[in-house]
């Protein structure tokens, strides 16, 4: 059988369906992605990111001190 007459056999246009609706799902997440790194990458983004790792860290600092002298 050529490779022509395959493709349009129904069991495969309907594989071939399936996969393309499959990767159109991954275009969409991966296109989801992109548009979210952009909005995070903003300098108000690192500047509150940065705060909130060193706020956390400060606090575990002093949650850590206040539990050694209570001990």
């Amino acid at each position: 059988m050529s490779e022509s007459n395959t493709i349009t056999r129904p069991e495969f246009l309907a594989y071939q369906a399936d996969v393309d609706g499959q990767f159109d799902g991954v275009r969409k997440g991966i296109s989801d992605l992109t548009a979210l790194v952009r909005r995070l990458s903003t300098t108000r983004a690192v500047v509150n990111g940065g705060l909130t790792i060193l706020g956390s860290a400060l606090g575990s600092g002093i949650v850590t001190a206040l539990h050694s002298l209570g001990h």
